[in-house]
């Protein structure tokens, strides 16, 4: 580590031992919400023009993991709520 890195991990627990305080939402809502925001975090979508392109490195990176999670229908649930607001087509 040098002084110029940045360490976030703990950010990143933080956040998402917060979202397990959450009652209204599934574990597996939790699960897909956890991955996607690493990802984000990591990937930084600063327009909106580049959510597709995001969301199509995403499924091809974690696709096998979602499959084996079962987080396939969280997966389309958030694509859907991205294509309600104009974000993918």
């Amino acid at each position: 580590d040098s002084d110029d890195d940045v360490d976030d991990e703990w950010q990143l627990a933080q956040a998402e031992r917060l979202m397990d305080e959450f009652e209204d939402v599934t574990p597996r809502e939790k699960a897909f919400m956890k991955l996607w925001n690493r990802f984000v975090h990591r990937h930084a979508i600063l327009a909106d023009f580049q959510v597709p392109v995001a969301c199509e490195t995403f499924a091809r990176n974690f696709g096998q993991q979602l499959i084996e999670q079962g987080l396939r229908d969280e997966l389309l649930f958030h694509l859907f709520a991205l294509w309600d607001f104009n974000l993918v087509d």
